[in-house]
């Protein structure tokens, strides 16, 4: 655990004080910490009655939906984003900068140590092979985004949102399929469109 001394000076005491902030190093404990909300009900208003009419298509259409996340604060955020970048090794835990409100210690006595630390976590959040790195400011955090993960059995026939049919019938039978997002689209649910790949998720603007 690293000690960090601040150095204050108080109004009524030209003497100045100091005390010890003490960081936790980094491991999987981090991620029950600033835990989000992955119910429909933490959407912004704008954005809930979309979501709820696509998964509600779904449902009719015999499909399964496992939400992962909606909500996400900005301290989760930021221990995601760099967890995901020091396990890839894109960044030195030495390197990684602080964020107020967070005491974690990335720099463990090896950089083998941090990155296998920061697996864990990644391990922990579900994103070790996510094939993008977590957004430090995402949509989640202004409650425009879902992650959730969608699969069917054979054929989906499943209702745009002006009442038409889709007809689903070739792979993959999850939320990658191209003529599942188009149906999404029509909800104005949109798939995640932007570097890397993102499996499960889908927000407002698909960024």
């Amino acid at each position: 655990m690293a000690v960090q001394t601040i150095q204050l000076t108080p109004h009524s005491d030209p003497t100045p004080a100091a005390f010890e902030v003490r960081r936790e190093l980094s491991g999987v404990q981090w991620c029950a910490r600033f835990p989000g909300d992955d119910t429909l009900d933490a959407l912004d208003p704008t954005f809930r009655p979309d979501v709820t009419a696509f998964f509600a298509a779904l449902t009719a259409a015999h499909a399964n939906t496992s939400i992962g996340s909606v909500f996400r604060p900005r301290n989760r955020a930021y221990l995601m984003h760099w967890s995901y970048r020091l396990f890839h090794q894109t960044v030195a835990a030495r390197d990684i900068p602080r964020l107020d409100g967070v005491l974690i210690e990335w720099v463990h006595p090896t950089e083998a140590e941090s990155v296998r630390a920061a697996g864990s976590m990644c391990t922990g959040y579900g994103i070790h092979d996510l094939g993008t790195t977590p957004a430090l400011i995402s949509q989640h955090e202004a409650r425009l985004a879902i992650d959730v993960t969608i699969s069917w059995n054979g054929t989906l026939r499943i209702a745009n949102r002006d009442g038409t049919i889709a007809t689903i019938e070739f792979t993959p039978r999850t939320g990658m399929n191209p003529e599942l997002i188009a149906v999404g689209a029509s909800y104005g649910v949109i798939k995640y469109n932007r570097t890397g790949i993102d499996r499960p998720h889908w927000s407002s603007t698909g960024g």
